[in-house]
């Protein structure tokens, strides 16, 4: 297995994506003429089905961080794949509601389960360095889905038949789950497999602090909700809008296309311009783009092909605000609990008879309280216990640490040893951490292997 297996990662993430979010989203929107003429379904009822998927896909992402805690990220990934083929299956078969309503259940599945959160933290963990890159490229493949997808429904459609259509995507799905199976990794091992940027100098970062409130939080999740209700639903009703008002197969096929395409260019810059511009103007600017498409959808009834094709071009564009920003602001608002909470070091402390973990979070609340409180109060102060591995970026940053809590009197067992922010430090250095604690007894054989 190469060293830079992180690109590897990508494109099985990208894969994953490309069927669980892609082909289950804006690529089910191909079907909907066709569920409509022939399984004789109302608007109503495509509607409910999509519903149902959404609500499903909501208890998914809801779910997955616990899963995540108790299963391999690879599993996790290759359920969710062989839930979207399952869930296609059913599509192909159903000529009710309920069985219409099962299918979406198991795409709604996976597409919480198999999308966006999970393919974001392995690339967290497989990515140092071009992580926003990863994510970008991961995104735009479920425009890429699209793109692809959407004229190859209608062929097989026309010169096959609907429930063929519904096979083939089945058939396709269910060998891109065994590929993402087969290939994907949960973590850089530290061995064989290190992470994209690993071994990169990192210049040194200043964050500028954050009041992070809570209420941040909510109203994210309200804004989440309010540009991403509407948002979400135009693509799912483009081609619904235009067998409608009379536009053929072909043209309904491109229109998807090209948003389709645009999404994955909106995907694609959406990060280059935030960095440039701002988070804010630049989610200002592509939701624009997404009003004036929805606009030209409103003029759909004057037959116009190019008008049509204007509209596809900027929701698409637009909708890149949708997916790309949620992340973007979801770390500034949680930036600094990020960076209190994420560190490279073992270490514990002693106080007052009492051993506390120092790790983020508790070695800055230590640097608020140890320095005045506690010498004030004249009890003792902790002793604290760092390792760091060389190769860690967040060395600088424990370098200085260790020279703070040195000033200010607390004792400290620091070492600096060869590896990196991995599990394979940090095996090596816990047991050095359990001789140091007055700890009775532990397990001298090693337990885990990483």
């Amino acid at each position: 297995m190469k060293k830079q297996y992180g690109w590897v990662i990508c494109i099985m993430c990208s894969l994953l994506m490309f069927c669980t979010v892609g082909l289950t989203g804006a690529g089910f929107s191909a079907y909907q003429p066709y569920l409509l003429s022939e399984r004789g379904l109302t608007n109503t009822q495509v509607a409910a089905v999509i519903m149902c998927r959404n609500l499903f896909g909501l208890f998914g992402m809801l779910s997955v961080t616990f899963l995540i805690r108790k299963f391999e990220t690879r599993v996790i990934a290759a359920v969710g794949g062989i839930f979207c083929g399952v869930g296609f299956a059913a599509y192909g078969v159903a000529r009710s509601m309920p069985v219409f309503f099962l299918g979406s259940i198991f795409t709604g599945i996976s597409l919480g389960i198999g999308g966006t959160i999970t393919a974001s933290v392995i690339i967290g963990r497989w990515f140092r360095e071009h992580r926003e890159m990863a994510i970008g490229i991961c995104m735009a493949s479920t425009g890429l889905s699209t793109i692809v997808a959407s004229p190859l429904i209608t062929l097989l459609v026309i010169h096959s038949s609907l429930e063929r259509a519904f096979q083939v995507k089945m058939t396709f799905i269910f060998i891109l789950a065994v590929v993402v199976a087969i290939f994907l990794r949960n973590r850089p091992d530290g061995k064989n497999t290190f992470p994209v940027g690993a071994k990169a100098t990192e210049s040194e970062k200043v964050y500028a602090r954050h009041t992070a409130q809570k209420s941040l939080a909510g109203l994210l999740m309200i804004g989440i909700f309010l540009f991403g209700m509407p948002g979400n639903s135009l693509y799912s009703n483009l081609s619904v809008l235009y067998s409608s008002t009379g536009f053929e197969p072909m043209e309904i096929s491109m229109q998807l296309s090209l948003f389709g395409i645009s999404l994955m260019v909106g995907k694609c810059i959406y990060g280059q311009v935030a960095d440039r511009f701002g988070t804010w103007r630049c989610s200002w600017a592509f939701y624009g783009m997404t009003a004036l498409g929805t606009i030209l959808c409103c003029m759909a009834r004057n037959g116009n092909y190019r008008m049509s094709l204007a509209a596809a071009f900027f929701i698409g564009l637009g909708l890149s605000v949708t997916t790309v920003s949620i992340p973007l602001y979801a770390t500034r608002v949680a930036l600094e609990f990020q960076i209190l909470l994420i560190s490279g070091t073992v270490s514990f402390g002693k106080c007052q008879d009492k051993w506390l973990p120092q790790n983020g979070y508790f070695q800055w609340l230590l640097m608020l309280l140890t320095d005045v409180p506690l010498k004030a109060s004249g009890k003792e102060l902790p002793k604290i216990f760092m390792a760091i591995g060389k190769d860690d970026p967040l060395l600088a940053g424990n370098r200085r640490y260790h020279e703070y809590l040195e000033k200010i009197g607390i004792t400290v067992d620091y070492s600096e040893d060869k590896g990196a922010h991995d599990w394979g430090f940090w095996d090596r250095n816990l047991y050095r951490l359990l001789d140091w604690l007055p700890v009775e007894q532990y397990p001298k054989k090693r337990v885990f292997d990483f």
